[in-house]
């Protein structure tokens, strides 16, 4: 598995890196971790001449967000990684662009990366102001999963807890695919597929529009309606789920939640049950319908900050 971790001199990337660190340590799975961080395109070598040295010999200070990543700068990510196992390979790049956003996305297509690990701000009620204008816009950039991580998190054995969150829509089955595709990262773990229906499913509300209802006991009636309805909906969503799991040869439980708002539901679940990784297929249709990462995704990540892996 090959995986990008982009930096800067934020907080919030040694979220990304002790995260990698951790998981690195307890995985057996062979893995190559590229750390990089995005330098001002002015600085960029080109052939004998060197712009940085250039500017220092002229005297001329560059502002701190134009100057070179120094080795220091390198080696404190890299600190990170000193007791990995063998099997663990890391190394260090600078790129250079006006935009990191299309930076990091170019590099991480170049790279062949299967998991781009990002550091982003903490919880917020305002949605623009959950992921920084970089995690948003590799988000936009590239198709590849990006893990995003607002807290520092870390794996003591591979037997983590992965929730994935399917609707029956072919986006929301990408997290099921990523797990099925990764198995050797995933084997160990407990993998829980989640679904959320309506307290009152519309199905339901469509069936008895203008039907009769039985009046020597309504209340049960309705009850059997809602169980039938939800039931159904549960089995669609886990249906495709179960080929998939099976296909890769891994346990999955099957959780339905019912709840009017999905997010909150689901939100709820991974706090309780201690979760570990929280996986969302993006531009979900049905229940999770979406513009970029999804109104679901997007507001399970303003309700809790458990590591959410982002599938496009």
């Amino acid at each position: 598995m090959k995986i990008l971790i982009p930096v800067d001199k934020s907080k919030n990337c040694t979220f990304a890196l002790t995260f990698a660190a951790s998981l690195a340590a307890v995985s057996s799975k062979s893995l190559q971790i590229e750390i990089v961080t995005v330098a001002d395109k002015i600085l960029k070598k080109r052939g004998g001449f060197d712009p940085q040295q250039a500017f220092a010999e002229a005297g001329v200070d560059l502002p701190e967000v134009v100057q070179q990543p120094t080795e220091k700068f390198f080696n404190s990510a890299l600190a990170h990684f000193k007791n990995v196992r063998d099997g663990v390979k890391v190394k260090t790049k600078i790129l250079y662009g006006d935009h990191p956003s299309e930076a990091i996305a170019k590099e991480a297509k170049r790279f062949e990366a299967d998991i781009i690990m990002m550091g982003a701000r903490g919880l917020s009620s305002l949605k623009s102001l959950l992921f920084g204008s970089v995690t948003s816009g590799v988000l936009a950039e590239c198709k590849i999963p990006v893990l995003v991580l607002r807290d520092k998190r870390t794996f003591e054995s591979p037997q983590f807890h992965v929730a994935v969150a399917v609707d029956g829509s072919k986006a929301s089955l990408k997290g099921v695919k990523h797990i099925a595709e990764h198995r050797g990262l995933y084997k160990e773990s407990e993998i829980v597929a989640l679904t959320v229906s309506a307290d009152v499913p519309d199905s339901v509300l469509k069936k008895l529009s203008g039907k009769a209802i039985p009046q020597d006991n309504p209340q049960e009636y309705f009850a059997q309606e809602i169980a039938k309805a939800q039931k159904a909906e549960y089995e669609a969503a886990f249906k495709p789920v179960r080929k998939q799991i099976a296909g890769a040869k891994l346990a999955c439980k099957e959780v339905g939640l019912v709840g009017v708002n999905p997010a909150r539901a689901i939100a709820d679940f991974v706090k309780e049950n201690g979760t570990d990784l929280l996986i969302l297929g993006s531009r979900g249709r049905g229940r999770f319908k979406s513009a970029l990462m999804g109104s679901t995704a997007t507001n399970i990540a303003a309700l809790t900050t458990v590591p959410l892996l982002i599938i496009r």
